[in-house]
């Protein structure tokens, strides 16, 4: 466990390993990119760490104090199930990969025990050729209490016919695939004709 006292400056690209702790006992403001594999930053109560490059991994972030991402962040290198213990503040991009329908194993999902505020933009990528299909929802993101919107979401292309649907994004965390409206509109078109032709038959 690496135990950090005080208020500290990093400027410096920070890699923590697997099963290492990065403990923070005050304010810290790190200014370079972060990667950590499956280790922990446990930021202490009343205490916030601020990062202004970018962080990357899969390691968690136990603590209850807060945590803010300015320059970026990016759970995993590859799907992964973050856990934060307090809040979270998320600004700059959040990248978010989808390979599949399974949440953390194979698709990026955040939770966050108290205050998850959002800013900046909402990235989402697909990887591993995955292709959505109508019905498919993920869950994304997760919290106990939600402020602000994302200024930005971009969402990947679809195969034709589809289009993403973020109305409940702000209120479960979820995006989901759906038929584009055009093709709900044809489908209905088509079924009154066939009950025309039916009615008409009968006559």
């Amino acid at each position: 466990m690496l135990n950090v006292t005080g208020t500290t400056n990093n400027y410096g690209a920070i890699e923590i390993s697997y099963g290492q702790t990065f403990r923070q006992d005050g304010p810290m403001h790190n200014h370079g990119a972060i990667s950590f594999w499956d280790g922990d930053v446990n930021v202490l109560e009343e205490f916030t760490a601020t990062f202004y490059g970018h962080v990357q991994g899969e390691g968690d972030f136990p603590g209850p104090g807060t945590v803010v991402f300015l320059g970026g962040y990016s759970p995993g290198d590859s799907p992964a199930e973050v856990f934060f213990g307090g809040d979270l503040k998320l600004d700059g991009t959040l990248t978010m990969e989808l390979g599949g329908t399974t949440p953390g194993d194979q698709y990026d999902v955040l939770h966050v025990a108290d205050v998850l505020t959002l800013a900046g933009t909402l990235e989402v990528e697909l990887i591993e050729d995955f292709t959505p299909q109508a019905g498919h929802i993920f869950d994304i993101l997760d919290w106990r209490d939600l402020e602000g919107t994302f200024n930005t979401i971009e969402l990947p292309a679809l195969q034709s016919g589809l289009t993403w649907d973020d109305s409940s994004l702000y209120s479960n965390g979820q995006i989901q695939v759906v038929p584009e409206p055009s093709t709900f509109a044809l489908a209905a078109l088509g079924l009154l004709g066939l009950a025309f032709c039916g009615r008409r038959r009968k006559r």
